[in-house]
């Protein structure tokens, strides 16, 4: 499955300015075309991640410029079966991925939880969906019925 940058924008919870500037500073990213490019449910994955860590804990997008290409693939691998529940640790200096039941000791550090990102990306997908499919509902009648108030000139 591949989303669009509007998609994408609205599944992650991020402004076209704030994905913008992402685009130059997350190398897996870099110098996309907003209108031709088109995203793997692993990057709106780890963009939901770096979302929530920019929103909820202030942590500056360059911090993931050197961890990114990493971060990205770990996304994709962790997607993949068998599913243990997550979380992404968020270092100071690096970004780590661990079994929920087993995560890192570290002085400081950003947890987000994997899975329940997850729930709420992927709960988005079948809303849209669903909106989408209502809209493809035939109602010829109703444009018809619809046109009959307007007067031309």
């Amino acid at each position: 499955m591949r989303f669009e940058a509007a998609e994408v924008l609205d599944l992650v919870g991020i402004s076209k300015e704030m994905l913008r500037h992402w685009k130059k500073a997350l190398p897996p990213i870099f110098g996309r075309d907003a209108r031709s490019s088109r995203y793997s449910f692993e990057e709106v994955v780890a963009l939901a991640v770096i979302a929530r860590a920019v929103r909820d804990f202030a942590v500056p997008v360059s911090h993931f410029t050197h961890v990114a290409e990493k971060m990205f693939n770990e996304v994709g691998r962790h997607l993949q079966p068998p599913h243990v529940a997550q979380v992404v640790c968020i270092t100071r200096d690096d970004v780590l991925f661990a079994p929920l039941d087993s995560v890192p000791f570290h002085d400081c550090m950003v947890i987000v939880h994997l899975e329940r990102l997850l729930v709420e990306i992927r709960t988005n997908i079948e809303a849209r969906s669903s909106r989408e499919a209502q809209l493809d509902l035939p109602l010829a009648g109703a444009k018809i019925a619809a046109l009959r108030g307007l007067r031309f000139r």
